[in-house]
């Protein structure tokens, strides 16, 4: 699970624990494109807020039930892992 700190870290081009350099934002800026415009994840992606904030939306909106599934949901959308 991603977390507001790792997720800070991996934004920056930094490893993760496996030792893939991941872009977070990239990933979150292409997942954004598949949302609706005016859904509050979407929102809160083109705010920058926290990952735990999208998350919370992303339940919100009925995306998945629970913030700590939001990582799966990213994944399933962009087809790979982050």
């Amino acid at each position: 699970m991603v977390n507001a700190d790792s997720a800070s870290d991996t934004a920056k081009g930094e490893d993760d624990m496996h030792g893939h350099d991941i872009d977070l934002e990239a990933a979150m800026r292409e997942f954004r494109r598949e949302l609706p415009p005016a859904c509050a994840t979407a929102r809160a992606i083109d705010e920058h807020a926290s990952w735990d904030k999208i998350a919370g939306e992303a339940v919100h909106d009925g995306y998945v039930d629970a913030p700590d599934q939001f990582k799966n949901l990213v994944e399933a959308v962009l087809g790979h892992e982050l």
